[in-house]
Order: structure tokens, then C-alpha cells, then sequence
């Protein structure tokens, strides 16, 4: 049995708009370092980089972009590339090593079974 199928080990995070402001952008990130900050080992250096990423122009990069940054793949798209129900939207994927993960997910247990 592989222990590491109930560990979390990525976060998809996205705003409902084809145009990001960079308020939008920041807040994308933000949660993205929420979920690495909790559930894996982010350095410093690379809070830096992946901070780094909400003051690129998403725009004039065309389509979903995608670098490794240590351990975590990081993916973004600026509303073209990154389609979520049909739709294209703003947002960053980030995936790192599920045996290096610290969260998981649970099955809630019904008080009345």
C-alpha cells in the first residue's frame, strides 16, 4: 500500500477573471505560499521566486508557463492556458513530492454511524 496517496501535494488557485489586476495576481500567490508554507518545506529564497512571479507581466507571456522552482513545479497562466470549467482563468498549479508532504486529506467520520 502506498502511504503517500492521502497526502496533499498540490494547490490550483485561481481567480474567475480572463484579465488579472495585480491585486489578483498577489492574492494567487499568496494562497499558493499558504499551502507550501503548511503542507511542505519552502525555503526563503524560494518564497522569493514564487513572489517574485505575481510582478511578471502574465500577459505578455503567451499561454500556461510552467518552471521548477526546487522542489515544486510551478505553473501560471494569465487567462489564456489555464482553463478551469470551460472557461480560461488566471491562476497558478503548484505540485511538490507527495512523501514530503505534511498535510492530508481525511474522511470525516459520521458521529451516527
Amino acid at each position: 500500500m502506498n502511504s503517500n496517496l492521502d497526502r496533499i501535494d498540490g494547490v490550483m488557485v485561481w481567480v474567475p477573471v480572463p484579465v488579472p489586476t495585480a491585486a489578483q495576481k498577489e492574492a494567487v500567490v499568496r494562497v499558493v505560499l499558504t499551502y507550501l508554507r503548511v503542507c511542505s518545506r519552502v525555503t526563503p529564497g524560494q518564497v522569493a521566486q514564487i513572489q517574485g512571479l505575481s510582478g511578471q507581466d502574465w500577459r505578455a507571456q503567451a499561454g500556461y508557463q510552467e518552471r521548477w522552482i526546487g522542489p515544486f513545479k510551478v505553473g501560471w497562466a494569465d487567462g489564456d492556458g489555464l482553463n478551469i470549467a470551460g472557461r480560461d482563468r488566471v491562476g497558478m498549479n503548484v505540485s511538490w513530492p507527495a512523501v514530503q508532504s505534511r498535510c492530508t486529506f481525511s474522511t470525516p467520520t459520521a458521529p451516527w454511524l
